[in-house]
């Protein structure tokens, strides 16, 4: 009887993750590295996009629905208030660190290269995101910072 160790199984072949592919400048033709970014509304194009994958995922929900209950209640469809797409740029392309706090419209491509460092379009504030307060119930308190 031949009692020799089994062979072990051969190591897996590891190999490198290729790098996520960094955005670029928004500029025509720059491959300088993305300084600024700031963010504009949807296209036509993009928002159906958009909208194309949100009824695609309400269709899936469907399908996966409990049948003995109710069906499930969505809301209305995502507009355009609703995303935003990212825009980055170098510093040669880049808008004013003001300017890149805002919203900007759809059709705004950056700078106007008469009126560097502005856009050509009036942006829309950011909304911000604010949460609720919530208030301790009477009978806890609150322990000043640094005591034990």
């Amino acid at each position: 009887m031949d009692l020799a160790k089994p062979t072990p199984p051969p190591a897996p072949v590891r190999t490198a993750k290729p790098p996520a592919p960094r955005p670029g400048c928004h500029g025509t033709g720059c491959t300088t590295v993305p300084l600024v970014q700031w963010r504009r509304r949807l296209t036509a194009a993009e928002l159906d996009t958009e909208q194309a994958a949100e009824t695609g995922r309400r269709a899936e929900r469907y399908l996966l629905r409990d049948v003995q209950k109710p069906p499930p209640v969505e809301g209305p469809m995502p507009d355009t208030s609703d995303y935003t797409h990212a825009v980055y740029a170098c510093g040669g392309h880049a808008i004013a660190m003001d300017a890149a706090a805002l919203v900007h419209a759809a059709d705004c491509a950056g700078p106007n290269s008469a009126t560097l460092p502005d856009c050509g379009c009036t942006p829309e504030p950011a909304v911000p995101t604010v949460l609720p307060v919530q208030e301790l119930p009477a009978h806890w308190t609150a322990a000043p910072v640094g005591s034990s």
